[in-house]
């Protein structure tokens, strides 16, 4: 928790790094993170909501999406990570969606369309879903000061 006098501490993911803040960061930020989270609720729930996918977008995304939902890859939750604001207007964040026993990575664009956001793409492989994975081997190590220590 922090005061004000400095960053809040954010949990992370091993593969898409810090999560995103939705209590920080620019209005844009603020705005696109929240339209990301509403469209990938409604993914996690077996649904492609087209109202918050941008129009030059949707018929690709969609088709895109349905198609591999339909083949049994709906992701049952996902993560968000700390979102970036693109030179072109855009935001982007790391996505990462889980389904019972593997996930996949990757990345949502959104784009400020009027006074909204909607998403503009997603560049992911909800494919990966399909494949199981084994649990990481790899060791938690939650230290602010673990880049100090890492090779």
């Amino acid at each position: 928790m922090a005061l004000g006098r400095s960053s809040r501490i954010l949990p992370e993911d091993f593969k898409i790094g810090v999560l995103g803040d939705d209590r920080a960061g620019t209005a844009e930020q603020t705005g696109a993170m929240a339209a990301a989270s509403r469209f990938l609720t409604g993914l996690v729930a077996d649904s492609v909501d087209m109202k918050l996918i941008a129009p030059d977008s949707q018929a690709t995304l969609v088709e895109t999406l349905k198609y591999e939902m339909a083949n049994g890859n709906t992701p049952i939750s996902y993560r968000l990570g700390a979102p970036t604001l693109r030179d072109d207007g855009e935001v982007s964040a790391p996505l990462r969606l889980f389904a019972n026993q593997s996930s996949t990575e990757g990345e949502i664009y959104l784009a400020p369309i009027g006074r909204l956001w909607l998403v503009a793409d997603m560049q992911i492989s909800l494919g990966e879903l399909a494949v199981k994975k084994e649990k990481s081997k790899d060791k938690y190590f939650p230290s602010d000061y673990r880049w100090l220590l890492q090779e």
